[in-house]
Parts: structure tokens; C-alpha cells; sequence
């Protein structure tokens, strides 16, 4: 049982850090090209599942309405931040 426990918390780790670097690469491929590309492509696609959510939720609420601030990377990555810090004392 603790092999199965270690192996989930092992993944979930691997998932955050490569989310985290995913997001990074997203915004400096946001700020530097034009979000073309193979490299492009993928990233948005690996994070658009973690950053829609958010969206939604900050469009539904009206957080932020009218100013033209994409957020949802922030807030992603202080979720996973939350997750990774959490994670090893369960």
C-alpha cells in the first residue's frame, strides 16, 4: 500500500513540475514569438486543460473585468505551488 502511495505522490510531483515549466514556457514563448509553431502548439495544448478552468471561474466572478490581464498563468502556478508544498505531508 505504501508503494502504490509513493508512486501517486511520486507522479503527481513529476505532473506539477512539468506543469510548472510548461506555464513558464508559455509565458516566455507569449512574450518573446508569435505563439507559432510545433514547440508553441504543444505547450498551449499541455496547458490550456489547467488554465480554462481558471478562466471560467475569473470571467464567471468578473475578477478583473475590463482589464486586459490574463491572470490564469499566475493563479496556476500558485495552485501547483499550493499542490507541491501539500502534497509530501499527506
Amino acid at each position: 500500500m505504501i508503494r502504490i502511495f509513493t508512486f501517486v505522490a511520486l507522479s503527481v510531483s513529476a505532473y506539477v513540475t512539468l506543469m510548472h515549466l510548461a506555464l513558464l514556457m508559455r509565458v516566455i514563448l507569449g512574450a518573446f514569438t508569435e505563439g507559432t509553431g510545433p514547440l508553441a502548439s504543444f505547450v498551449y495544448v499541455a496547458t490550456e486543460p489547467i488554465l480554462l478552468p481558471i478562466r471560467r471561474y475569473i470571467d464567471k466572478k468578473g475578477i478583473l473585468q475590463g482589464i486586459p490581464l490574463d491572470i490564469s498563468i499566475l493563479v496556476a502556478m500558485i495552485l501547483l505551488m499550493i499542490v507541491s508544498i501539500f502534497l509530501p505531508r499527506i
